[in-house]
């Protein structure tokens, strides 16, 4: 992936294994760059390729990824390709919103977008 910069977000499904335990387990993770989207399903694309790609990406400090909690994604993505941490520079919206709100309050990045585009 040649972008300087993407925006990611997953999706995890909740399992019950056997023994009654709740596990979040990764099942899409959505990839957007300036010109492309791209939806990847972690369980059919364990080729070398993916998880080189985001080796690639994220063990690149110019690389940028920008998301909504975003590291809670990037933490899923490299736990799932058994990847080191990360080192690449990360915008989290959550984060940014709060400082420029000076709050905490939990706000979904619907309303955020809202708020900020006025759509």
């Amino acid at each position: 992936m040649s972008a300087e910069r993407i925006g990611i977000d997953t999706e995890s499904t909740l399992v019950r294994t056997p023994i009654d335990h709740d596990l979040d387990v990764l099942s899409l993770i959505q990839i957007s760059t300036e010109n492309k989207i791209y939806l990847i399903d972690p369980y059919n694309s364990k080729h070398p390729e993916i998880k080189l790609i985001f080796k690639n990406y994220f063990g690149n400090p110019k690389k940028l990824v920008i998301g909504h909690t975003i590291h809670e994604d990037i933490g899923g993505i490299a736990h799932f390709f058994e990847l080191p941490n990360p080192i690449c520079k990360v915008i989290d919206v959550k984060i940014e919103y709060e400082k420029f709100a000076n709050s905490k309050k939990q706000v979904s990045l619907k309303a955020i977008s809202k708020q900020i585009l006025g759509k």
